[in-house]
C-alpha cells in the first residue's frame, strides 16, 4: 500500500431480529471480520465502520438503514 493512504472498509451485518427471516451469526461475522482485518491485514481500527441491527446497543455501532449505509460510504470515500 502507498504510504500516506488509509485503507477503509464498511462492514454490514443484519440478523433481522424478531422477523420471520431472522438470521443468526451475521453480526458475529462482521465483528470477527473486523478483528481479522486489524490483526492479520493490519487495518487501522479507525478505518473500519460497522453497521448492524444488534438489539443490544453498542456505542460504536450504527443501524444499517439505507441512509446510514450511504452516509457511511460517502464519509469513507471523502476521507
Amino acid at each position: 500500500m502507498e504510504k500516506g493512504k488509509q485503507r477503509r472498509v464498511v462492514l454490514v451485518g443484519c440478523n433481522y431480529p424478531n422477523t420471520k427471516n431472522e438470521l443468526h451469526g451475521c453480526i458475529n461475522d462482521v465483528l470477527a471480520m473486523k478483528e481479522v482485518l486489524i490483526e492479520r491485514f493490519k487495518f487501522e481500527p479507525s478505518g473500519i465502520e460497522l453497521l448492524t441491527d444488534a438489539l443490544r446497543p453498542r456505542s460504536n455501532l450504527v443501524m444499517p438503514t439505507g441512509a446510514n449505509i450511504k452516509a457511511t460510504l460517502k464519509r469513507m470515500v471523502n476521507g
